[in-house]
């Protein structure tokens, strides 16, 4: 729980493929990072389902 109230989980895929994930609620937002975004800054998007896929290599932090 961050100090605004909000619900945070912290993903980890230490291995070099794919996992699909399921949450709990609908209308979280993910930020990542991987081998797509590089050294760029973490990716942002709103997840409009409960499930995604959190590619090889990643770390995503899940807001709910």
């Amino acid at each position: 729980v961050s100090a605004n109230g909000s619900r945070k989980i912290l993903f980890v895929n230490k291995r070099d493929r794919a996992f699909h994930l399921t949450l709990p609620s609908v209308g979280s937002r993910l930020q990542f990072v991987d081998q797509t975004t590089a050294e760029s800054a973490p990716a942002d998007q709103k997840l409009n389902s409960n499930q995604f896929t959190l590619n090889g290599l990643a770390v995503a932090v899940v807001t709910l």
